[in-house]
């Protein structure tokens, strides 16, 4: 039942991508021959289309693009166009071959460029379709928790907050009911866990904890029953680094990586770094020119300010900022926190103010609009920050990160990153380091051209800037 629930959610995927080719041999054909069938080679023309339609898909297969494990758009791009991309270079070797028939390349390049934006619209189509399928309840999978803990509760409460995941969580199994501040049902002793999943029809199930003999059995139990199953291995606790899932013989092994970067990578993200940032400060110096002035006009005090923060490898470094605050900012905030319970609450869990009442009128100005961030590019220029990146570590912020602290370190942070296109200051705290971790733990340049790219729009909807 469960397979056949994934299989016709898994079709939309595949009727898109099939229609979104096709639509785009029709465009190619119509651009480069006015639809005029006489002046080229139809049969051909089919066979050229069917044969790159069934590569395309094929390759987006083996590329895990028809997986129901929720992935944005962002993060397929680079994947849909890889997949693209391998199609093509399978037709041109084929092509080479076939030297009895000619085709126009005018018309190829013409299907290649409306194809890519196509299949990257058709993605974006289906998983909008599939979400409002998940919020009716449509194809949704039944989840029940074995052994509830922080790390299974995380793993709930997120999944729970995002409906595009598409699960709905049954209730969890322990040997005692650990009353929770949440509404997940407490379901029963882990010992009858057949009858619970018989009887609330449980798709997938994840293991956080338990006896090993139950855990062993519970394992086997799934697989004998088409069940999807997972684990928390306890082992995770220990560490806060990068891992892969690896294998000897039957046995699986986890790796620890050795780094977030290797050197090369460093280097490579470096001169991006450079490439980027030296033309658009060029660009910007009139508007950088025009925001100290009006600073200066308007307020008294500095045209800059400039804070102490950790950078790489937990080396102190300066990070410019044009000032939007009154002089004595600091002081007026210990005593704010000093005085009032609820400011103090709502610093120590954002680490901002939504209504700061230390910002100046221009202030209030630059905060909204990201513009007091524009001096951040000289400490790019100078190496002290990257365009992508975790967020840069206050000095008193160390014992907050906790065992993540040293990992959030192991990298440059950024003047922008995952925390920032992913709610800005309406995270809390603990979700900025989670986000910051993933990026460190999943860092490849497509994920550095993804975060860029939504910071664009994140910046002119001014969501979560104070």
């Amino acid at each position: 039942m469960r397979n056949s629930k994934d299989r016709q959610i898994k079709l939309i995927f595949y009727i898109t991508d099939i229609l979104m080719l096709c639509v785009s041999g029709l465009i190619a054909v119509g651009i480069r021959f006015s639809f005029n069938w006489k002046e080229f080679n139809l049969p051909w023309y089919i066979f050229a289309l069917v044969f790159i339609v069934v590569s395309t898909v094929i390759s987006m297969y083996f590329n895990k693009l028809y997986d129901l494990k929720y992935r944005s758009w962002f993060a397929q791009v680079p994947k849909i166009i890889n997949s693209f991309i391998y199609s093509i270079l399978i037709f041109f070797l084929f092509s080479f071959y076939v030297r009895k028939v000619s085709y126009s390349r005018l018309a190829l390049g013409y299907f290649s460029i409306s194809a890519v934006i196509l299949l990257l619209l058709g993605r974006y189509i289906s998983i909008y379709i599939i979400k409002k399928l998940y919020q009716k309840g449509i194809g949704v999978r039944r989840l029940l928790c074995v052994g509830l803990n922080e790390r299974s509760l995380s793993v709930l409460d997120y999944l729970s907050k995002h409906e595009e995941f598409g699960y709905f969580i049954a209730g969890y199994i322990d040997e005692e009911n650990k009353r929770v501040k949440r509404n997940y049902p407490y379901l029963g002793r882990t010992k009858h866990y057949k009858q619970i999943i018989y009887d609330k029809r449980i798709d997938t199930v994840i293991i956080s904890s338990g006896d090993s003999y139950v855990i062993k059995d519970i394992i086997n139990y799934c697989e004998e029953n088409y069940i999807q199953a997972y684990m928390i291995p306890d082992i995770l606790d220990l560490t806060s680094n990068p891992v892969d899932i690896g294998q000897i013989s039957t046995i699986p092994l986890v790796k620890f990586k050795e780094g977030a970067l290797t050197p090369m990578q460093a280097k490579l993200k470096r001169l991006f770094d450079l490439c980027i940032t030296i033309p658009a400060f060029i660009l910007i110096s009139p508007i950088f020119i025009l925001i100290m002035l009006l600073i200066k006009i308007t307020t008294k005090g500095s045209i800059f300010f400039v804070q102490e923060r950790y950078g790489m490898n937990g080396e102190l470094i300066r990070i410019i900022k044009f000032r939007t605050m009154i002089e004595n900012a600091e002081e007026v905030l210990e005593e704010l926190i000093k005085n009032d319970p609820k400011i103090r609450e709502e610093y120590n869990t954002y680490r901002k103010l939504k209504n700061d009442p230390r910002i100046t009128p221009i202030g209030k100005i630059l905060r909204k609009t990201s513009l007091d961030e524009l001096p951040q590019l000289i400490n790019i220029i100078r190496g002290d920050l990257s365009i992508v990146g975790p967020r840069p570590m206050l000095k008193d912020e160390m014992d907050r990160y906790g065992k993540y602290g040293k990992v959030v370190l192991k990298i440059k942070p950024g003047l922008t990153g995952l925390w920032q296109v992913s709610g800005r200051n309406k995270l809390p705290f603990s979700e900025r380091v989670r986000l910051d971790i993933y990026y460190i733990n999943n860092w490849s340049f497509w994920l550095d051209i993804i975060i860029m790219l939504k910071t664009i729009p994140v910046l002119l909807k001014k969501e979560g800037a104070y």
